[in-house]
């Protein structure tokens, strides 16, 4: 019996030491390890209106990816795209109340409660290099005290400049070589590019991006203002044969942010995380803006549509009319209401200028 006892005994020893040796073999001790799976798990939820291929999708998966590394898999990040969970004039409500922890803030659907980015994504304004805009967007909403205060009042922490770049014209029956061939068309459009259209001759209608797609194909839409990357998120040559790909303005004006109950619940380490994370991406925004520009603009020659660009001529009176109806009216209305949109854009146009 003593023996058995013996043989037992030696063999819980082999089997304790194998433990501690599995446990440290990797440099993590064995009692840390058990530590780590009682450490909550905190799981954040994303939803945007476009598809998973787009820039939008594609930065923030990278973002979620990068703060899962950093904090060993603590935050974890669930996301919806192409309106899979809320539609897209429900995001900014949805992050507002928390229904969902992050998302673009549209303010071009929500000029009433959401006026001040919408200045980021007006007609003609971000038509340098991306990294110029990237980089004025981002020190505008960190900095601009009314920017905080209107995200503030929204419910929501800035987190990172949204970039959707390129905004060109698709078209189904006509190619758009000049302005002049806006006039009568039946355009898609959103915000202030509404006005902006509207003075060029064409009859603009507000339209969600999840349903333009099926509006150019039945003829409901004769034309369409869309960012390169989510025309081609959607394969717009499927229902269109023609692309004006002169760039009319990037889109900065729907930053990323996150409910503010939610960034408030979160320990200061991993605050601090998202924080580094959220200002990296600025910089890997400008990468994966490269690659999807060399890769959509391929496919656009690859599926054979007719491509044109806007003469210099047309292109200085399209400026003219935009800052002149479209900028300029906005921000007299703004004003009238007490909101210091002028200093905004002033300030914008100045980080621009420092960015060029």
């Amino acid at each position: 019996m003593r023996k058995h006892k013996n043989i037992l005994a030696v063999g819980l020893l082999v089997v304790l030491i194998a433990i501690l040796l599995t446990g440290c073999g990797n440099g993590t001790p064995a009692g840390e390890e058990a530590k780590d799976k009682d450490v909550k798990v905190i799981t954040l939820v994303g939803a945007d209106m476009t598809p998973a291929s787009s820039s939008t999708a594609q930065i923030f998966e990278w973002w979620g990816s990068e703060i899962e590394k950093r904090t060993n898999g603590q935050v974890k990040f669930n996301y919806f795209w192409s309106g899979s969970l809320i539609g897209a004039y429900e995001q900014l409500e949805a992050v507002k109340k928390g229904n969902i922890d992050f998302t673009p803030y549209y303010s071009g659907y929500h000029p009433d409660i959401a006026p001040l980015p919408l200045i980021a994504l007006m007609p003609m304004m971000n038509i340098g290099p991306l990294e110029q805009s990237l980089y004025a967007a981002d020190e505008l909403y960190r900095t601009h005290p009314a920017l905080e205060a209107e995200f503030k009042g929204n419910n929501v922490k800035y987190l990172y400049p949204v970039f959707v770049p390129d905004a060109y014209v698709w078209s189904t029956k006509k190619p758009i070589n000049t302005k002049e061939d806006l006039k009568g068309l039946n355009f898609r459009a959103f915000g202030p590019w509404l006005t902006f259209f509207n003075e060029l001759g064409a009859s603009p209608v507000s339209l969600p991006v999840p349903e333009i797609y099926d509006a150019l194909d039945r003829g409901a839409l004769d034309a369409d203002i869309m960012f390169l990357p989510n025309a081609a998120g959607n394969s717009y040559w499927e229902v269109t044969k023609y692309v004006n790909t002169t760039n009319l303005g990037a889109n900065l004006g729907a930053p990323a942010v996150m409910n503010i109950d939610t960034w408030n619940s979160l320990p200061a380490d991993i605050q601090e995380i998202i924080e580094q994370v959220s200002i990296e991406a600025v910089d890997k925004s400008v990468e994966v803006n490269e690659e999807l520009y060399a890769r959509d603009s391929k496919a656009i020659q690859d599926q054979g549509m007719t491509v044109s660009e806007f003469s210099a001529d047309d292109i200085n009176t399209m400026q003219q009319i935009a800052q002149e109806k479209v900028w300029n009216p906005y921000i007299e209305e703004l004003e009238n209401k007490g909101i210091p949109a002028k200093d905004v854009l002033n300030t914008y146009l100045q980080l621009l200028d420092k960015f060029k």
